[in-house]
């Protein structure tokens, strides 16, 4: 008998974890590929809103076209929770909303929107470790964890917690083996270059949002959106850097494209970028973003060619995340070099001449590739420390509450299920047919 679908609502609102919502929506909708689960970012309205990091994005409902979800998930936004706690029309959505859901969750300051709506009064739960006194205050108790969960209601700690608490909530209502292929396809295997967050000193950190002081010259940081990428290679990077730039606002991440008009992402989330390629030709930093066929088809755009290929060669640090190491490769910026990306589609390296590692980082004479989608986030916070200093990145990851817990452990490549295995294989099939237009155009000088 075909299971029920199940109706998955991520609550969004202005100023909203832009990493939490995204990583969230990923891990549910890449699950939604292959099950009856329904994913949907709903919201007050469907216009534009502003997040935590530059970048705006829009709901794809409102709260009313969406009364009774299954599972309702409330993401968090740091300091911009405040305002949402005071939003009647939020809080109405998420109680009632909460009434008929046999799940509700919260990421970050997420679980204070829920105390807000009255809903964790005498409940454990956890919430950003920055905000625990405000959890106390509104009645509920706290619990230091990856999540906490009280009845039907699960509240997860930070940024890593939108994974690791969607894997385990998947596997509850579906399954663990959907569970661990999400996880496969969005590579979450992660592994923060400075290892986990030490909580003994926590209690003593300097919160981020004190920042630094230092005369110095702005550095841009160019994060690229192109139509059909995946979007979570980009928000990983993105939140990191906009983390960064709060301590040192010398450091101003821009979001840039071809043109200034709304971008959609593979999963159907629709992005506005902040600027063009010609209003930052020569960032200081630059960062690729890849994604599945419109990241391949996109290596033969001739406007993207030529802003890689100009933007690579000013900049002091370039990176790429996921396939968007092979938009680096195309224009020729690999060639010789070892390189990584996503696991299925690393035979496309070699088609241009870079050397396959199968690591979660590699760099390489200044540029720095990572493996596939969520690796962009550890990725991030090396170049963080690159950029910076070591002290700096742990506190850009203590500020996210970035600490990683995944349920079903690690990514095992030395034995993938048989279908990744098959995915792996049609991919190096189509190899030829990608690569044989921006070779070309490689040779061409173009």
């Amino acid at each position: 008998m075909a299971q029920k679908g199940k109706k998955v609502a991520l609550v969004a609102y202005r100023g909203c974890s832009l990493l939490e919502l995204v990583a969230a929506h990923a891990t549910w909708s890449t699950a939604s590929m292959v099950s009856s689960l329904q994913t949907v970012v709903v919201g007050a309205t469907t216009e534009f809103l502003p997040s935590s990091t530059p970048l705006s994005f829009r709901p794809q409902r409102t709260f009313a076209e969406v009364p009774d979800p299954d599972v309702l998930i409330v993401v968090g936004g740091g300091e911009s929770t405040e305002l949402p706690r005071e939003d009647a029309e939020l809080l109405e959505y998420v109680r009632n909303a909460a009434g008929r859901a046999s799940v509700v969750g919260s990421t970050g300051t997420g679980s204070l929107i829920l105390a807000a709506a009255g809903l964790l009064n005498g409940r454990t739960a956890t919430t950003h470790w920055a905000f625990r006194k405000q959890l106390e205050t509104a009645g509920a108790s706290y619990r230091r964890a990856p999540w906490v969960e009280d009845g039907k209601f699960v509240t997860g700690a930070g940024a890593s917690a939108a994974i690791d608490m969607s894997l385990m909530l998947i596997a509850r209502l579906r399954n663990q083996r959907l569970a661990r292929r999400a996880q496969i396809i969005i590579e979450w295997d992660p592994n923060p270059p400075f290892g986990p967050i030490d909580w003994s000193t926590v209690d003593a950190a300097a919160p981020l949002a004190n920042p630094q002081r230092i005369a110095a010259e702005p550095r841009h940081i160019a994060l690229v959106i192109y139509p059909g990428l995946t979007v979570l290679d980009l928000v990983g990077p993105l939140e990191v850097m906009a983390a960064l730039s709060r301590a040192r606002p010398e450091v101003v991440p821009v979001v840039v494209a071809e043109h200034t008009s709304p971008v959609a992402s593979d999963d159907g989330l629709t992005f506005l970028p902040n600027g063009t390629y010609e209003d930052l030709p020569a960032p200081d930093v630059l960062i690729v973003p890849g994604g599945g066929r419109p990241t391949l088809r996109a290596m033969s755009n001739p406007a993207l060619r030529q802003y890689l290929r100009t933007a690579s060669a000013a900049a002091s640090h370039t990176a790429s995340v996921c396939t968007g190491a092979l938009l680096l490769a195309s224009i020729g910026r690999l060639k010789g070099r070892d390189a990584t990306t996503h696991w299925a589609y690393h035979r496309f390296l070699s088609a241009f001449g870079a050397r396959y590692v199968q690591q979660r980082w590699v760099r390489s004479n200044g540029i720095i590739n990572s493996a596939g989608v969520s690796a962009g986030i550890d990725m991030a916070l090396q170049l963080v420390a690159e950029l910076t200093n070591e002290a700096t990145a742990r506190r850009v990851q203590l500020s996210l509450n970035y600490d990683p817990a995944p349920p079903f452990g690690r990514i095992n490549y030395d034995h993938l299920p048989p279908t990744m295995r098959t995915v792996r294989a049609l991919m190096t099939l189509t190899v030829p047919a990608y690569t044989r237009r921006p070779r070309q155009l490689l040779r061409q000088g173009a």
